[in-house]
C-alpha cells in the first residue's frame, strides 16, 4: 500500500488593501493553515507551498475600509463565488439523484418534473439571497466597525494612507447580467413544468401504473407485476403474453399483443464479487406493444398479462434455475396516436432544457462573482523587516526562503511560516 505524506504550512502576514472607494490603505493580519499531500516528503512540501501561494494570491478576509466603511469587491466577490459554487454543486447532485430515481422507475416521471422544478426554484432563491445580501448597505456602521477593529489592533492604517472622504463611493455587485441570470432560473422552472403543462392542456389522462404515464395507439408502455423475484445478482428473463380483455366492447377483433421483457443471460456458474450482494429482489415487468388503430383513441382498455419468469435462485454456495408464472391485469387509458412517444420526447426536452437553464444561470452568477473580485485594487503582502511583495504575483522565492528545510515525516509534520 502506497504511503501518503502530509505537510502543513502556517502563514501569518499583513495584507494591505487600497480602497476602491476613498483610496484609504488599510492592513489586517492574514492567517492561513494549508496542508499538502504527496507520495514523498518533497511532493507534500511542494503541495503545501502551492496551497499557500494560492491563498496569498486569491484569498482575502472581510474587513471594511476605515475611511469610508466599504467592503472591497474582492471581499464580496470571493465570498459569493464560494457560496454560489456550493449551491450549484448541491443543485447538480439533487437533479442527478432525481434523474437516477426516474430512470430506475423509483419515482414517477411527473413527480420528478415537479421535484426538479421545485429544486430549480429553491436554488434560484438561495442564489438571489447570496447576491442581495450586501454588507455595504450601511457604510457608516461599517466604518464604526472598522474603527473598533483599529482600536483592538485587528486593523492597521499606515501613516502614508491618504483618504478622499469626498470621493464618490462606487456601486457594484448587481448588473443587467444578474437580472438575465435570474430570468433564466424562472425559465428553467417553466421548462421542467412544460411536459405536465402539455399533458394537462391536451387533456391526456395519466396511467400511474404504466411507464410512461401517457399512452396512445402505437405506443409501447410497460408495467410492473405486483410479484417479486429474488435471484442471484438480480438476473431473470421473462416471456410474456398479453391481450385486450374488452376488445368486443371496443369494437375491435380479439388481438394478442406483442410483448417484451427482461432477457438476462447466465451460464453454468455466476461470479459474485466480495463487495456485491449475492441476491437481489425485483419486480418483473412486461412491455406491451399497442395496436396502431385510431379506433382506440380516447378508449380505456383492459389488458390481461401473463409472464413466465426464469431466474437463478440461490441454494447454498450454488444456484438452481427456477421458473414461475405470474398473472396481472391493468387498465390503460389511451389518448391520441403515439401520445406516449410525444410525451416522452417532451419530458426529455423539458428535463434537459431545465437542467441547462439552471446550470447556465448558476455558472453565470459564479462568473459574475469572479468578475466582481477583479474590480478590486491589487493587494500587497507585508512582513515586518522585509520588503513588500505584490499579491497579484507573489514570488516563490519569498515564501520558500521562509520555510524550514527539514522534510516532513511519514504521517504529518507542521511547517510554520509565521511572522510575529
Amino acid at each position: 500500500m502506497a504511503t501518503t505524506y502530509k505537510s502543513t504550512l502556517e502563514v501569518n502576514v499583513w495584507k494591505e488593501h487600497a480602497c476602491i472607494g476613498c483610496g484609504s490603505l488599510f492592513r489586517y493580519l492574514f492567517k492561513r493553515k494549508k496542508t499538502g499531500q504527496g507520495n514523498s516528503p518533497e511532493a507534500a512540501s511542494a503541495a503545501a507551498r502551492l496551497a499557500v501561494l494560492n491563498a496569498l494570491r486569491q484569498e482575502v478576509d472581510l474587513h471594511p475600509c476605515p475611511g469610508c466603511g466599504l467592503y472591497q469587491p474582492d471581499m464580496l466577490g470571493n465570498r459569493r463565488w464560494t457560496r454560489h459554487w456550493w449551491v450549484t454543486g448541491i443543485g447538480w447532485a439533487v437533479l442527478l439523484l432525481l434523474l437516477i430515481l426516474t430512470l430506475t422507475d423509483v419515482m414517477p416521471a411527473h413527480t420528478t418534473l415537479l421535484a426538479s422544478a421545485a429544486t430549480c426554484a429553491v436554488l434560484g432563491l438561495i442564489h438571489l439571497f447570496i447576491d442581495v445580501n450586501n454588507p455595504n448597505r450601511n457604510l457608516e456602521g461599517n466604518r464604526q466597525k472598522a474603527h473598533q477593529s483599529l482600536e483592538r489592533g485587528d486593523l492597521w492604517v499606515p501613516p502614508s494612507s491618504k483618504a478622499q472622504p469626498e470621493a464618490e463611493i462606487p456601486q457594484f455587485g448587481w448588473s443587467v447580467s444578474h437580472a438575465v441570470a435570474y430570468v433564466m432560473f424562472g425559465l428553467g422552472v417553466l421548462a421542467f413544468l412544460s411536459p405536465e403543462a402539455l399533458r394537462l392542456a391536451c387533456g391526456w389522462q395519466a396511467n400511474p401504473e404504466w411507464y410512461p404515464l401517457v399512452a396512445g395507439p402505437g405506443d409501447e408502455p410497460y408495467t410492473y407485476f405486483p410479484n417479486k423475484v429474488s435471484s442471484v445478482k438480480g438476473y431473470w428473463r421473462g416471456t410474456g403474453q398479453a391481450f385486450i380483455e374488452n376488445a368486443a366492447e371496443l369494437g375491435i377483433p380479439p388481438t394478442t399483443l406483442r410483448t417484451e421483457s427482461k432477457n438476462s443471460t447466465w451460464g453454468d456458474s455466476i461470479s459474485v464479487g466480495s463487495r456485491e450482494s449475492k441476491t437481489s429482489t425485483n419486480a418483473p415487468w412486461l412491455r406491451v406493444h399497442l395496436p396502431d388503430d385510431p379506433k382506440l383513441e380516447g378508449k380505456t382498455v383492459k389488458i390481461r398479462m401473463q409472464l413466465t419468469v426464469l431466474y437463478p435462485e440461490l441454494r447454498g454456495d450454488s444456484f438452481e434455475e427456477v421458473t414461475q408464472t405470474f398473472q396481472h391485469s391493468a387498465v390503460l387509458h389511451l389518448q391520441g396516436v403515439s401520445a406516449g412517444s410525444r410525451y416522452r420526447a417532451w419530458w426529455w426536452g423539458g428535463a434537459i432544457g431545465g437542467v441547462l437553464l439552471t446550470s447556465i444561470s448558476s455558472l453565470t452568477l459564479i462568473r459574475l462573482s469572479s468578475r466582481l473580485s477583479r474590480m478590486a485594487n491589487p493587494t500587497n503582502i507585508f512582513t515586518p523587516g522585509e520588503e513588500e511583495v505584490s499579491d497579484a504575483a507573489p514570488s516563490n522565492e519569498g515564501v520558500q526562503d521562509a520555510l524550514p528545510v527539514d522534510p516532513p515525516q511519514r504521517d504529518e509534520r507542521d511547517e510554520r511560516f509565521r511572522f510575529d
